[in-house]
């Protein structure tokens, strides 16, 4: 099997595929550099009849795609070698999708790349973010181990951040005319990692710093002299923890529930339960369901130690989970509830 043959989702929104593709006129010329097997060559030329050349280093992957393309060059990028047969063709779009990390002078092919353009043609990058927050708690823990897949897929030469990345746009006489990115929250990346290890004020300074959840860096790039106006909106909207379910735990201390004393879990659709490990504590609960308006279902809640198995659930009408702000229970024995405003909380006391 080969490593990069992926199945093409264009439902998910938030997958570099589909905003490259989103970004391509139909009926284009494209040279796609790295096309694998041609999962994304094969809907350009039968969605959107794109005529596609194509340069791979993988001879069999190279082989699959070629059905795809009107032309397939066996050739290593690196080489500077492989645009002596594309005999002079321009092209209307040029494609770095998961590429430029692989290369060893990634910016020497960029170069190298841009005379295959016609005028007003576009390269298109996607590049994953070494500054996400998911390898910076790696890091904190020691660990900067390679993956199969990923941010620090084992073929990995090169990393970059947005300034490492617009600095060698910049160096070649490219300008971003758009920005865009995926967005993947720690726990939701390859590592599985969580800011709630960690105390609030540190979790809250990893937020806040550039881009701190992008995973992939999407850019459509145009020559310099091509651009009238050299300003492009740079920040991406980042929306994880307001348009993402989670569910939040607090445990009282000195009298009170606050943000230090908390943890936050996603809610993952077609996820069981959720188990969060608490510290010690001797009062009371807070449960925040959902951060949303709507109806939600508790089955079972359980809270278990070395010398302690408490359980609320429909069999024991809930007893003790009491509604403090934004949700009602439906009936005195339902497990059915009901928010009527984002932050609904509910308490478990003593």
């Amino acid at each position: 099997m080969l490593k990069y043959d992926h199945e093409l989702n264009l439902s998910d929104e938030n997958n570099s595929v589909s905003k490259i593709i989103n970004q391509i006129a139909p009926g284009s010329n494209v040279l796609e550099l790295g096309p694998a097997t041609g999962y994304m060559t094969k809907y350009l030329k039968e969605s959107l009849g794109c005529t596609i050349d194509c340069v791979e280093i993988d001879r069999d992957a190279a082989k699959r795609a070629s059905k795809y393309s009107n032309k397939m060059i066996v050739a290593n990028l690196d080489n500077l070698d492989w645009g002596t047969n594309l005999q002079n063709d321009y092209y209307d779009y040029i494609l770095f999708a998961d590429v430029l990390e692989h290369l060893r002078e990634p910016k020497n092919v960029l170069r190298y790349a841009i005379p295959f353009l016609k005028k007003n043609g576009k390269i298109i990058t996607s590049v994953p973010n070494i500054g996400h927050s998911a390898i910076i708690l790696e890091l904190l823990e020691g660990k900067f181990e390679y993956n199969k897949l990923g941010l620090l897929d084992e073929t990995h030469i090169k990393f970059f951040t947005k300034k490492s990345l617009l600095n060698m746009f910049e160096e070649v006489g490219l300008t971003p005319v758009s920005w865009d990115g995926t967005i993947l929250i720690p726990d939701q990346t390859e590592f599985n990692q969580s800011y709630e290890k960690y105390p609030s004020m540190f979790k809250q300074i990893l937020i806040d710093r550039p881009d701190p959840h992008v995973y992939q860096y999407i850019t459509v790039l145009q020559r310099n002299d091509e651009v009238k106006k050299k300003q492009c909106y740079l920040d991406i909207k980042d929306h994880s923890f307001t348009q993402m379910l989670y569910l939040q735990v607090f445990w009282q201390e000195e009298g009170f529930f606050n943000e230090n004393n908390t943890i936050k879990k996603t809610l993952k659709y077609g996820e069981n339960s959720i188990e969060i490990i608490l510290p010690p504590f001797n009062k009371s609960l807070r449960i925040d369901p959902i951060n949303k308006l709507g109806f939600f279902e508790i089955i079972d809640i359980q809270l278990t130690n070395e010398n302690t198995n408490l359980r609320w659930n429909e069999g024991t009408s809930f007893e003790e989970l009491t509604s403090v702000s934004g949700a009602l229970k439906l009936n005195d024995n339902d497990k059915l509830f009901v928010s009527y405003n984002n932050d609904p909380q509910l308490i478990i006391d003593n």
